[in-house]
């Protein structure tokens, strides 16, 4: 009987293994969201404003340079790229050839999230059963993978970074031992138009891969300076450097991580067995509690380690793992170093690491190199010491001990998918006090008629004075997205502050010699300047408070 089980499983493990992914993937969303009309559980948050960079960018020339460039979604001085809004830049280069084809608001981050499950699922199948050797052991271990609170976490919003599955297939190229520099290329171009920190762990793991396959301090060097300059290029072609936008920005030592942050279920959502430990400001991005299963595979797996010690040969590859994994700690740690709620170290980074501590200022996230190592050394260890049907029962009865355990992270974030509006009834979305209570469209401020002619006149939106995520920003952008109208603000991850002052120091003199753009339409949430611009408009400029919003409108009124 047994052995039958196991032919079936090695017959159909692609199609089982479509199926768990397909599984947890409805458990820990909804069905829905593979709607590309759905858009109600994109808001609030940071997803808002990555779809509102597909928006724009579903309309911008389909041959153009840099290939990513959104100049609608900020004009001259703010304008980057989808990178800088992180809206997914491979799936946007997908759907754009078919843009005119499209619904208007049409989202893709639905199914961006399903293929993320299978993503995860099939690369830790791989990657273990590479390790392990047995694809019912694979199976069992991948589903480890697919439900780690690290993953799952990421529902929260930042869909780009649930991609984690690109961090197991470096693994699984690190652990083969033919393989060509080029595939390790091709995951890094891959990653690159997925997110940076995709990018940068894989680069780490590839550096681990070369120290492997013991090249000389020569051949290392060549191979992977090699590796940053096809990245540098590739990242040029697609504009990251466009306006003088700067990729590096502050923030190490603020996004951190908790030294409690691998047994710290933070929050009420993930876990049922384990109280929530104290916790500092700002620690919410290197949330990396393992779950209770997983914290006693690995306790269990070390205790056979610590027994059968003296039977095992420690390799090479496995020392420079340990290696990767201690340095990403300590780096996801940062220069300021937290225990619950306590800062109780700090120290200065020497001024020649700034520039990786600017380019991944939220260092916090590189703790998923080391949470996933856990995992795998945990399910590499149990599968060493003991039989298949020890495996199998004990893998097994901490799998469902896992999943009993983050059943209300299941059940929290299915609805956050499923009933957006029921979810977060009551919440405030801005600082204007807009609470969300209906469906996104019929959720906005703009209620007076005249906003009709406000779209159809005007082909721009100017917010006097621009700054980075000005707090009622997505309700006026969502507007102009609607519209097809350009406007000169909006969310960027990084941005030219040169190019700020410029156009502050601009709007600031048009403002006050009466030189208005006669299609734009201002939106002031400075009130001096309101008020020089009610004393510097024209004769036929309307200039008023509208549902809550001040606004100018040049040329408004027909001439007499």
């Amino acid at each position: 009987m047994q052995e039958k089980i196991n032919n079936i499983i090695n017959k159909n493990y692609k199609l089982l293994l479509f199926l768990i992914c397909s599984c947890f993937f409805l458990l820990s969303t909804s069905y829905k969201i593979l709607n590309p009309e759905f858009i109600d559980y994109l808001s609030p948050g940071d997803m808002e404003t990555h779809w509102l960079g597909w928006l724009y960018f579903k309309d911008t020339p389909f041959f153009q340079f840099p290939l990513l460039a959104n100049y609608s979604y900020g004009l001259e001085n703010w304008s980057g790229t989808l990178i800088h809004t992180d809206s997914l830049p491979l799936m946007a280069l997908i759907f754009r050839p078919f843009s005119a084809y499209l619904p208007n608001l049409f989202q893709y981050f639905g199914i961006w999230i399903y293929l993320c499950f299978l993503l995860q699922g099939f690369s830790s199948f791989y990657l273990m059963n590479l390790l392990l050797k047995d694809k019912v052991k694979s199976l069992l271990a991948s589903c480890f993978f697919i439900i780690a609170p690290i993953f799952l976490w990421r529902l929260w919003g930042h869909y780009s970074l649930l991609a984690q599955g690109v961090i197991l297939i470096a693994f699984y190229l690190y652990f083969l031992n033919d393989t060509k520099t080029r595939t390790w290329g091709y995951l890094l171009l891959f990653s690159a138009l997925i997110n940076a920190y995709l990018t940068g762990m894989i680069m780490l793991i590839f550096a681990c891969y070369l120290l492997k396959i013991n090249l000389s301090f020569k051949e290392f060097v060549i191979k992977f300076f090699k590796m940053i300059l096809l990245l540098i290029g590739f990242m040029w072609v697609l504009g990251v450097f466009q306006t003088g936008t700067s990729f590096m920005a502050g923030g190490y030592g603020l996004y951190r991580m908790n030294i409690n942050a691998l047994i710290n279920p933070t929050g009420d959502h993930w876990s049922t067995l384990l109280p929530e430990l104290p916790s500092a400001d700002y620690d919410h991005d290197g949330f990396a509690f393992l779950g209770v299963g997983v914290i006693i595979l690995f306790i269990l797996s070390a205790s056979l380690f610590i027994k059968n010690r003296k039977h095992l040969t420690i390799k090479k590859e496995y020392v420079i793992l340990l290696c990767l994994g201690l340095f990403c700690f300590i780096f996801a740690l940062s220069d300021n170093i937290t225990l619950g709620s306590k800062i109780i170290f700090s120290y200065e980074t020497p001024y020649i690491f700034k520039v990786f501590t600017k380019t991944f200022r939220s260092s916090a996230r590189f703790i998923w190199i080391p949470h996933y190592l856990i995992i795998i050394c945990g399910l590499y260890l149990l599968n060493k010491y003991t039989s298949k049907k020890g495996f199998v029962i004990i893998a097994l009865s901490l799998l469902l001990l896992q999943i009993y355990d983050s059943r209300k992270a299941f059940v929290h974030f299915a609805m956050k998918h499923s009933s957006p509006t029921e979810y977060w009834s009551g919440a405030v979305v801005n600082e204007k006090g807009l609470v969300r209570t209906k469906p996104l469209l019929e959720n906005q401020p703009f209620k007076n008629k005249i906003w009709n002619k406000v779209t159809s006149k005007y082909n721009k939106f100017t917010y006097v004075i621009p700054k980075n995520r000005p707090g009622d920003y997505f309700e006026i952008a969502f507007l102009a997205a609607r519209n097809k109208i350009q406007i000169n603000f909006g969310y960027f991850a990084r941005y030219s502050k040169k190019n700020e002052k410029i156009e502050k120091e601009r709007l600031v003199y048009e403002i006050n010699k009466g030189i208005f753009d006669k299609n734009a339409a201002y939106f002031f949430w400075n009130e001096e300047l309101f008020n020089i611009a009610k004393l510097t408009k024209g004769e036929y400029d309307l200039i008023d408070e509208i549902d809550g919003y001040k606004i100018l409108l040049p040329g408004f009124y027909d001439k007499k």
